[in-house]
């Protein structure tokens, strides 16, 4: 276990610790190169700078998802906290533990998989029970889906957040479809199962939390509608209508094209997909804030710039 984390760091520390490389940029000023990087760990980010003679050479060397060691310290630059670093070096792969830089779900993984198979095997309907048979014939998938992140930094930003969003938004959809008559209970499960399973190759996770190229160039939508139509293909005489209604939950579940969805809801179902997902990933980062900025004085957190506010912490 290192020794100092990103939360740990207040102006003044003077530190060694390891860190993952998140951002490297070299910049000139005056004519003097110099480092600007982004360091983290799993409990942050933090902007940090380098004035060292060796700025170009480094910058050459140095890699996204790099692991370095700095000493540095804490300081402020316009009145954000940063790091000032005197000396930096790679780490060799088996020098440090990473689960120092990613979250991890505080539930093991095979006991969230083993709740999701809960969930699946509620689902009556044959055709849409072999959608799941299908995907996890691929244990390449299953092992991406058991550990991926629910997100990068908003909402389930750890590894296993993925299942935990996923279980969270198929029991709110379960309490709708008791609510509301028409709903039809199997298909709702359904898609509130599949509704991210693109998210298993749209992130990556080593040192850190990112994009894939294929997640960037595709997003999770696109890649899971794909991966549920291939799995479709293989199940004999499964409907043409019930395979539509599948699909068009994973492409509607964002709610409006502005926001990634190729589609907007248009069945009872898919709304209520919606509005699930929202509502969790919702709930969950605000969590996430209200638990990390709450300190016993603060009335108010920092400007969330993601959803234009501050977020009341009493």
């Amino acid at each position: 276990m290192k020794a100092i984390y990103i939360q740990d760091i207040e102006p003044g520390l003077v530190f060694t610790s390891c860190f993952a490389l998140r951002k490297v940029e070299l910049r000139d000023s005056g004519g003097k190169q110099y480092l600007v990087l982004e360091l983290g760990d799993r409990t942050g980010r933090l902007r940090a700078t380098y004035w060292g003679s060796n700025s170009s050479r480094l910058a050459r060397s140095l890699s996204l998802y790099d692991l370095v060691e700095i000493e540095g310290q804490g300081t402020v630059f316009r009145d954000e906290l940063e790091i000032k670093i005197d000396n930096i070096r790679q780490v060799a792969a088996g020098e440090y533990d990473n689960t120092d830089f990613i979250p991890t779900s505080a539930t093991p993984p095979q006991k969230l998989m083993d709740e999701y198979r809960k969930w699946v095997k509620s689902i009556e309907n044959e055709y849409l029970f072999g959608i799941f048979r299908e995907l996890f014939r691929s244990k390449d998938f299953k092992g991406r889906f058991m550990l991926a992140p629910g997100g990068k930094l908003w909402h389930h930003a750890y590894l296993g957040g993925l299942l935990e969003h996923t279980m969270s938004v198929a029991g709110i959809c379960q309490k709708a479809a008791e609510l509301y008559p028409g709903v039809n209970r199997d298909l709702l499960i359904t898609g509130a199962l599949l509704h991210d399973v693109g998210k298993a190759y749209e992130m990556v996770w080593t040192t850190f939390i990112d994009y894939s190229v294929r997640g960037r160039l595709e997003g999770h939508i696109s890649i899971g509608a794909q991966m549920v139509r291939e799995a479709i293909t293989h199940i004999k005489d499964f409907p043409e209508d019930l395979a539509n209604k599948v699909i068009h939950l994973i492409l509607a579940h964002q709610g409006e094209k502005q926001y990634g969805s190729p589609v907007v809801p248009m069945m009872m179902e898919a709304v209520i997909l919606y509005f699930a997902d929202q509502l969790d990933s919702q709930a969950s980062a605000f969590s996430r804030i209200i638990e990390s900025e709450r300190d016993g004085k603060k009335v108010w957190s920092d400007w969330v710039h993601l959803i234009d506010r501050f977020i009341y912490l009493k």
